[in-house]
C-alpha cells in the first residue's frame, strides 16, 4: 500500500479577488463581491393601475371583516334580549291569551263557561280588596317609641322627600320603620297602576333626558346621580332602565 501523498497530485490555486480586475470588468450596479455569471437584480418599476386594484382588494376584506364582526354583535345583543325579557313575554302572552280567552266567552255567550269567567273577575276585584287592606293595615301598625328615625305621612312633597335623602346620607342613619316602607310601596304602586305603559316626553320643556341603568341597590350611586343632574321633575325627566 502506497503512501497517500503519492497519490495526490497538488494543485496551486490562485484566489483573486474581484475587487482588483480592472474597472472595465465590474458590472455596473452590481456589488463587487458577486461572480460574473450572477443575474442583476430585478428593478421594480411601480405600477398605479396594480397598486390601486391592491388598495380595492384589501378595503373589499376590510368591509368585509367589519361587515361580519357588526353581524356577530348583533346576534349576541338579540339573544341577550331575548334572554332578559323572556320571563316578561312570557306574562305578557299569557295576559292577552287569557283575555282572548274572556272576550270569546262573553261574544259567543257560552254558559258553560261563565265560572271560569267569574272566577277571574272575582281574581281581579280581591286583588283591589287585597290593596284596600292593605293600607288598613298599614294605618294599624305602631311605631314604637325606641324609633329614632324619619317619620312620614301621606301625601308625600318634595320637600319630605328631600329630608328623606338627606338622612339616609348621613353616616348614623337608621333603618326606615316597616310601616313607612309599605306605605311608600303601596302608594307607589296605586300610582303607577293607572299610568299608562308608555309616556310620551316633550322634550321642548325639558333640555335633557337622564337615562339610569341597573345600580344594583347601590344608594351612593343613586345619590351621585341626583346632585350631578338634579332631582326628578317635569323639567327633567328620569328614564330608570332596570331595577334600582
Amino acid at each position: 500500500m502506497g503512501c497517500a501523498s503519492s497519490n495526490y497530485q497538488k494543485q496551486n490555486i490562485q484566489v483573486t479577488p474581484l475587487a482588483k480586475k480592472k474597472k472595465q470588468d465590474v458590472i455596473p450596479n452590481q456589488s463587487p463581491y458577486l461572480p460574473r455569471n450572477a443575474v442583476e437584480p430585478l428593478k421594480r418599476v411601480f405600477n398605479p393601475d396594480a397598486a390601486f386594484a391592491s388598495s380595492i382588494i384589501i378595503q373589499k376584506w376590510y368591509r368585509r371583516y367589519k361587515a361580519r364582526l357588526e353581524l356577530k354583535r348583533h346576534c349576541a345583543w338579540k339573544v341577550f334580549q331575548e334572554i332578559e325579557y323572556s320571563a316578561e313575554h312570557d306574562q305578557i302572552n299569557l295576559y292577552n291569551f287569557f283575555n282572548e280567552m274572556v272576550s270569546n266567552v262573553e261574544k259567543n255567550g257560552n254558559h258553560s263557561n261563565k265560572g271560569f269567567v267569574n272566577m277571574l273577575t272575582k281574581a281581579q276585584t280581591s286583588n283591589n280588596l287585597l290593596e284596600t287592606e292593605s293600607m288598613a293595615e298599614v294605618s294599624n301598625m305602631v311605631v314604637d317609641s325606641s324609633y329614632k328615625g324619619p317619620h312620614v305621612e301621606l301625601p308625600i312633597t318634595l320637600e319630605k322627600t328631600k329630608e328623606l335623602l338627606e338622612y339616609f346620607k348621613g353616616k348614623k342613619r337608621q333603618i326606615l320603620h316597616p310601616k313607612y316602607v309599605k306605605m311608600i310601596l303601596l302608594e307607589a304602586f296605586s300610582r303607577m297602576k293607572i299610568l299608562p305603559n308608555v309616556i310620551e316626553i316633550n322634550l321642548n320643556i325639558c333640555k335633557q333626558v337622564t337615562v339610569v341603568g341597573d345600580i344594583h341597590g347601590k344608594f351612593n350611586d343613586f345619590i351621585t346621580i341626583f346632585n350631578k343632574n338634579g332631582l326628578p321633575s317635569p323639567e327633567n325627566p328620569y328614564i330608570f332602565n332596570g331595577d334600582l
